[in-house]
């Protein structure tokens, strides 16, 4: 919600100065949230679903790697930028793994109808 509502104070945090880069990732945050929910309010998560979710996540976490790559962005980012985006990329790589596994545990299921 802060890159949505205050871009200008998370470009100042962050150093990085894209407003609109930062709303687009907002606006991208707040529908994969809704996807989320979606998946999560059903009585049975489908293992390809949970696919779909780690495939974006690690999206993210080589987006992430891209960013900081990129030595014309990471020159304006401030520590703290630099921070955030290695911290939200680990956690996000970290449910990403977990999210793997249980995609690998459940490849089977609607084939035999069991969950492992």
């Amino acid at each position: 919600m802060l890159l949505l509502l205050f871009p200008g104070y998370v470009a100042e945090w962050t150093g990085l100065d894209s407003r609109t880069g930062l709303v687009s990732t907002g606006v991208f945050l707040l529908v994969f949230v809704a996807f989320l929910v979606g998946i999560a309010s059903r009585s049975i998560v489908s293992p390809a679903a949970v696919l779909v979710i780690t495939v974006l996540d690690f999206l993210w976490v080589v987006g992430s790697a891209l960013l900081l790559a990129d030595k014309g962005t990471t020159v304006t980012m401030t520590v703290f930028g630099v921070w955030a985006v290695i911290l939200v990329a680990a956690v996000v790589g970290v449910f990403g793994i977990f999210e793997a596994i249980y995609c690998w545990r459940n490849r089977a299921f609607g084939r035999d109808q069991t969950i492992r």
